[in-house]
C-alpha cells in the first residue's frame, strides 16, 4: 500500500520510535513513497550512521519523557504517529503512560489533523473471550500491558478533549529484522521435540510488520477511523505447531516433533520449557472484523509472510 499522494502533501509528520523495529519499518514506507512528507524523527540517543537524515528526514535528539524538549521547538506538527514505547516488564514500562501523555498534549497544542497511536492487544488480553475484541473490557496480564492500560487511557482523555485520535493495537509483531519473538522461538528448534500443549494446536495470531505498516498508511488516508480502536493482525491464523513447522522450513532443519501434555508437564520443570508451555497453553486470537469493515485487508498472508522472513533470516547469517 502506497500513499495518496494529494491526502498530505508537504506537512510536517512527526514519528516517535522511529529507531525500533516497528518505527524504522513505517518510517522506510513514508520516506520511500511519493508523498512529499517533510518528517521530524525524534529519539533520545544521538543518530547513528545519518540513517535518517541522508534519506531527508530531520532527526531530533531530546527525551519525550520531558515535555520542555517539545517547548523548545519551533516546529509545529500537522500528523502524529506514537509508535515509541518501553515493551519490557521491567520498571522502564511506567513511562509509557508519561510519554504518551506528552506527545497527546502537543497534538492537541498543535491543532493536528491526525494523531495514531499505537498501543497493543495486551490491554485486553487478560479476558478469556475467543476471539477478543476491541470493545472488551481492559484487562492486562504483564506489568508492560498496564502500562499500554494507563498509556491508552490518556489517549481516550484527549479524545474526549477534541483531538483526532486513531488507535491501532498490533499483537506480536514479526519481520526481517525482528529482535525479540522469532530469535526466541528459533531457538526452541534446536530442540526437535517440543512440548508443545494439545500437540501445538492452540491458535497463534501475529502482525507481519508490513501488514501493520499498511494499515498505519490506511489509517492515515481514511477518515472513517477517527475515534476508533482497531485491532490490527493478520488476516491468516496459524497455530502454535505450523509456526514452528513454517520456521522449520525456512530455516532448513528437521521440523519438530511435538509431545503430548504428559511429556509436556515431565519437563516442565525445565525453565526454557516451561516458558514455552505457558505461552502456547493460551489461545492468542483477535477479531479485526472492525478494521476490515472499512476497507483494509492485509496484504500478505501469515505462512507466506513468516516463511519469507525467516528465508532472509537464514541468508543473513
Amino acid at each position: 500500500m502506497t500513499l495518496n499522494k494529494q491526502a498530505f502533501s508537504k506537512k510536517n509528520l512527526l514519528l516517535t520510535g522511529a529507531t525500533g523495529f516497528i518505527g524504522k519499518a513505517l518510517f522506510n514506507r513514508l520516506i520511500n513513497s511519493e508523498e512529499k512528507f517533510n518528517i521530524f524523527v525524534i529519539s533520545r540517543r544521538p543518530e547513528k550512521d545519518n540513517y535518517f537524515t541522508d534519506r531527508g528526514a530531520e532527526y531530533i535528539v531530546g527525551d519525550i519523557s520531558d515535555y520542555k524538549i517539545f517547548e523548545k521547538m519551533d516546529k509545529t506538527f500537522d500528523v502524529i504517529i506514537h509508535a515509541a514505547g518501553c515493551v519490557s516488564n521491567s520498571p522502564k514500562n511506567k513511562i509509557n503512560p508519561i510519554v504518551t501523555e506528552n506527545i497527546c498534549r502537543l497534538a492537541l497544542e498543535n491543532n493536528v489533523e491526525r494523531l495514531i497511536y499505537i498501543s497493543s492487544v495486551s490491554v485486553v488480553s487478560g479476558n478469556k473471550e475467543v476471539p477478543l475484541s476491541e470493545d472488551l473490557p481492559y484487562l492486562g496480564s504483564t506489568p508492560y500491558a498496564e502500562s499500554k492500560i494507563a498509556a491508552e487511557k490518556v489517549v481516550i482523555e484527549y479524545r474526549e478533549k477534541g483531538l483526532p485520535v486513531i488507535i491501532l493495537r498490533p499483537p506480536i509483531v514479526y519481520g526481517k529484522g525482528e529482535p525479540h519473538y522469532l530469535p526466541t522461538l528459533s531457538k526452541f528448534l534446536k530442540v526437535r521435540a517440543l512440548p508443545l500443549p494439545e500437540g501445538g494446536k492452540a491458535r497463534f495470531h501475529m502482525v507481519y510488520i508490513e501488514n501493520l505498516v499498511d494499515a498505519i498508511i490506511f489509517s492515515l488516508e481514511t477518515d472513517k477511523m477517527f475515534s476508533g480502536t482497531y485491532f490490527v493482525a493478520d488476516s491468516q491464523v496459524l497455530q502454535a505447531g505450523q509456526v514452528f513447522s513454517i520456521m522449520a522450513e525456512g530455516l532448513g532443519v528437521k521440523p519438530p516433533i511435538y509431545l503430548n501434555d504428559f511429556y509436556s508437564k515431565l519437563f516442565s520443570w525445565i525453565p526454557l520449557v516451561r516458558k514455552l508451555i505457558k505461552f502456547f497453553m493460551k489461545e492468542r486470537v483477535y477479531s479485526t472484523e472492525k478494521i476490515e469493515s472499512l476497507g483494509f485487508c492485509c496484504s500478505v498472508n501469515a505462512s507466506d509472510a513468516l516463511l519469507l522472513c525467516t528465508e532472509r533470516k537464514c541468508d543473513e547469517k
